[in-house]
């Protein structure tokens, strides 16, 4: 009895390995030539069962040429390598394997000329593996897919060729994503956490919120510290020349304490920012910041070319006229409002995090992320009352109102440098919002919109936000 089932095991077995091996597809090679390329390609041979999928691309063979279509197959399922040459130059045309007429494993394409414009892998179809994308022959993006998921992307500079960011997602819930982003600039490497919300594909905000280090190309410290959904909080680290580092307590960006050090101790003197120039082969201020004891005492200066200017600061404290704290005292505030989307294209790197309308004015939180300029970025507007200051528009009644005041930015042509990937937050103070409206703009202009030859210009603003 005992050899009967050993018996009946083995002819299982024997049976299952039969089923499989019909199962599988198999090849056949086939030459291929028409006016446009030649080569040879495998094609599949038992195919004839095969279904596709919607929103999967399938490769085929007919009349002698690739027909490639989305969610249906044409001809004769590719199924192997294929290997093409332009007829004109005899240049390659197409790299690549199939599985049932899918691409699968590595799979490369070019142009007639030699562009690149595709190195992609593939299982059975998805996406698994390094994708390059090109754009006019030079690298965009480099993306990695795990089974068809994004889990990291390279963006690419097109003329210097180097990565100027990167994206990697560490979690993913619904339209809610936990990512981590680096930014490579020439003069620095800034990494952040970021919480991000997307809705139908697109970016609706992106918040810095988690770790933040900002260091040298070389990796030394620039800063570090935390943040919460934009704002600053807990310890934060900031170096200037010579050794002389400023430790600042946040609580959600406000400045709970601040003190200068040099060795693990308080310092005293004049702390300076500055960046290196190559041509005058030393470093030039940007700012300076006088110090007595750990706190700032004097002026701290801003400086861009010939041009500065100077915020007095006694024992820690700024001035009266320079505090939003001291400004915003005794107004009561009757309603605030947190935008589900920040702004849009159109913005270049300026955000509006939340809108508060007081017994008598209106506040906007805004925060500028140099996202653009790999090199650095100038921040600054022109003061209240100047040319092509910020304006606050009545998206429906057309009204506008001017721009107050405002806090945190230079004005006029006085910049604060901004790294590659950094964030300044800023307010700005325009008169008390109507009840009544429901869509509004800032932008930094006296028209907003300019049409030149039927189409229309935008200026830098954060344009259509929805208050609810």
């Amino acid at each position: 009895m005992k050899k009967k089932y050993q018996y009946l095991f083995v002819l299982s077995l024997l049976m299952v390995s039969t089923l499989t091996s019909v199962a599988q597809y198999s090849s056949k090679k086939m030459e291929v030539s028409n006016d446009i390329y030649y080569g040879t390609v495998e094609v599949c041979v038992g195919c004839d069962n095969i279904k596709a999928t919607k929103g999967r691309t399938y490769v085929g063979l007919a009349n002698n040429k690739l027909e490639i279509a989305e969610g249906k197959l044409m001809g004769k399922a590719l199924h192997g390598t294929a290997r093409l040459f332009f007829k004109a130059n005899k240049k390659p045309y197409l790299e690549a394997s199939f599985f049932g007429g899918q691409y699968h494993k590595q799979c490369k394409e070019w142009t007639e000329d030699g562009e690149a414009v595709m190195d992609a892998s593939y299982n059975k179809g998805v996406k698994h593996g390094k994708v390059v994308n090109y754009v006019f022959g030079s690298v965009e993006t480099e993306d990695f897919y795990d089974n068809g998921k994004l889990t990291a992307q390279t963006s690419f500079d097109p003329e210097s060729k180097k990565p100027i960011s990167k994206v990697e997602i560490k979690s993913l819930q619904g339209d809610n994503r936990r990512t981590k982003l680096t930014y490579f600039g020439t003069r620095n490497i800034l990494e952040v956490d970021r919480a991000e919300k997307w809705a139908n594909g697109q970016l609706i905000s992106a918040y810095y919120d988690g770790t933040y280090l900002n260091k040298s190309p070389k990796g030394k410290l620039i800063e570090k510290g935390t943040y919460k959904m934009n704002e600053k909080v807990g310890t934060w680290e900031r170096m200037y020349a010579n050794g002389v580092k400023a430790i600042t307590e946040y609580d959600r960006d406000k400045i709970k304490s601040e003190k200068f050090v040099k060795d693990g101790k308080p310092f005293t003197g004049t702390a300076r920012f500055g960046l290196f120039s190559t041509k005058q082969n030393k470093l030039i201020d940007r700012t300076t910041v006088e110090v007595k004891n750990g706190l700032r005492n004097g002026a701290t200066t801003y400086i861009w070319g010939k041009l500065q200017n100077a915020i007095a600061y006694t024992n820690g404290k700024i001035a009266a006229s320079e505090s939003l704290d001291n400004f915003l005292k005794g107004q009561k505030v009757l309603k605030e409002y947190t935008l589900n989307k920040q702004c849009d294209g159109r913005g270049k790197g300026l955000f509006v995090e939340k809108v508060q309308v007081t017994d008598k004015n209106t506040i906007v939180y805004c925060h500028y992320r140099n996202v653009l300029l790999t090199g650095g970025a100038g921040l600054g507007t022109p003061s209240a009352g100047k040319k092509d200051g910020f304006t606050m528009m009545d998206v429906d009644t057309k009204k506008v109102s001017k721009l107050k005041r405002t806090f945190f930015i230079q004005n006029d042509k006085v910049r604060t440098f901004v790294y590659y990937g950094e964030m300044i937050n800023f307010v700005l103070i325009f008169d008390k919002l109507n009840d009544t409206t429901k869509t509004v703009s800032f932008i930094e202009g006296d028209e907003a919109y300019v049409t030149q030859n039927g189409s229309d210009l935008y200026k830098w603003g954060c344009y259509d936000l929805k208050l609810k």
